[in-house]
């Protein structure tokens, strides 16, 4: 079966084609298997078609469901609609009925999805840029602002599902500056001080749980605003307290995250909050305003303003 006739609506998680569709050669690490038993439990309980890391962005009949990894410990489930993920968050951020989960709780050992080798280094990193995979290096990188950083000393890390020829244009265009793409991103995030990424990855959500800085290296293409993890960046970056707003959403149904360690009882609520939201927006005559909560960015931001990096004015 060739890539015109693969089936993207069938993917499943643990799915050996699935992995060698979207992965290639690359391994899984281990620890992943386990989500495989939240998206069977995702699929028990719900009718609607459940779509695994492919999604929708308006779905006014609600027939499909989105998840896809988190943090490799959780998955995050979504409604196929933009607008509907985005004002799950704007719910979460202020969400008072939850407590705020401890960062602990997500910063645990075995994060990269990958078979990966850790580096013999320890020492700190000033600054490191963590790529997306080869299918978003075209549109979703501001490549001009990553040669800023190079210039002013920051590392390059390659995603793991990096096609050779990208890897041969990134090591020309970065001398000297990139890691291996077989090596540990969460050990290099551990040791950077400042972290930068596109808002398509999950390291910096994971390094603003380190309280790091964060700043996003997002091009100005409409692609950018169909991350999946977009959402979750756009909002909490625009709360007093980021890092408080991310740990208040990662604890509330409203963020669609469903942890291994929580109880089907969470799983149910979020499937309550996605179906709640959706009948208010569609299905009553007046419907959320949700664009007037929030607007659909493209540009490239960053969490904080507050810190600089190399003189480039991020200050």
């Amino acid at each position: 079966m060739n890539d015109l006739e693969f089936d993207s609506a069938s993917d499943r998680l643990g799915d050996g084609y699935t992995q060698l569709h979207k992965s290639g050669t690359v391994g899984r690490a281990g620890q992943m298997d386990k989500l495989t038993k939240l998206s069977h439990q995702l699929e028990r309980k719900t009718d609607k078609q459940v779509l695994y890391d492919i999604y929708y962005n308006k779905d006014p009949e609600y027939k499909s469901i989105h998840y896809t990894e988190i943090f490799s410990h959780a998955l995050l489930i979504t409604p196929c609609d933009d607008l509907l993920r985005y004002e799950m968050v704007v719910q979460g951020v202020t969400d008072q009925t939850v407590t705020p989960i401890d960062p602990r709780t997500a910063l645990v050992k075995g994060m990269d999805k990958y078979r990966l080798i850790r580096s013999l280094e320890s020492h700190p990193i000033p600054a490191v840029v963590f790529l997306p995979g080869s299918n978003l290096l075209e549109h979703s990188v501001d490549w001009a602002f990553v040669y800023r950083l190079y210039k002013a000393g920051a590392k390059i890390k390659p995603h793991p599902i990096t096609l050779n020829d990208w890897l041969i244009r990134i090591e020309e265009s970065f001398p000297g500056a990139v890691y291996s793409n077989h090596v540990s991103g969460h050990e290099l995030l551990q040791r950077a001080e400042t972290v930068y990424c596109t808002s398509a990855s999950e390291l910096g959500l994971l390094g603003k749980l380190m309280k790091k800085p964060v700043g996003l290296i997002d091009a100005d293409h409409e692609v950018v605003n169909r991350h999946i993890y977009r959402q979750l960046y756009e909002i909490v970056r625009i709360q007093p307290d980021p890092h408080q707003a991310l740990c208040r959403l990662l604890a509330s149904p409203y963020s669609g995250v469903f942890w291994l360690h929580d109880a089907p009882s969470k799983l149910d609520q979020i499937l309550t909050v996605m179906d709640d939201l959706h009948r208010t927006h569609y299905r009553t005559p007046t419907g959320l305003d949700l664009g007037a909560s929030y607007e659909l960015q493209s540009e490239r931001t960053e969490f904080d303003q507050s810190y600089g990096f190399g003189g480039l004015g991020l200050g």
